[in-house]
């Protein structure tokens, strides 16, 4: 993974993630920490794209909210990126390379956790309703042909 293509929100929602594990005294960061840190960014994309989806956030919230009270809890210690998370990030990176983006930012991070259902965070949002082809036409009526080409889009 290379920190260097990520967008601001993107480093933003990774280190939104890793501090609610170690608030929640999770010492694995998952894909639900990584949900949860981007449904709380302000002025981020996630949240239009789930509304332009029919998503509802409270019902979401719930989900990740009983996702994340089943997670061991572990004191001491340092946290890490646990395996699902990885491939999310991993996955994320491939989405943006199709899209023809020079930076990966949250839409590919949603987009990567829909399609990757097993993960933690996929299966709260196929649960909730969303799909690849509902998030691929919310993002095509929110973003259009634009690319993000800034770390700062």
């Amino acid at each position: 993974m290379r920190i260097d293509r990520l967008t601001v929100k993107s480093r933003d929602a990774l280190s939104q993630a890793e501090a609610l594990a170690r608030r929640l005294s999770h010492q694995e960061v998952s894909s639900v920490h990584m949900l949860s840190a981007l449904l709380d960014q302000e002025e981020g994309l996630v949240v239009p794209l789930l509304e332009k989806a029919g998503i509802g956030r409270a019902m979401l919230r719930q989900a990740l909210a009983r996702a994340l009270e089943q997670r061991p809890k572990v004191r001491g210690g340092d946290t890490y990126l646990g395996q699902d998370l990885k491939e999310i990030l991993d996955q994320a990176f491939t989405h943006a390379d199709r899209l023809k983006d020079d930076y990966v930012s949250t839409e590919h991070f949603l987009l990567a956790m829909v399609e990757r259902s097993k993960s933690q965070a996929g299966r709260v949002l196929c649960e909730g309703g969303l799909n690849g082809d509902l998030l691929r036409q919310a993002l095509m009526e929110l973003r259009g042909n634009q690319r993000v080409t800034d770390h700062d889009p």
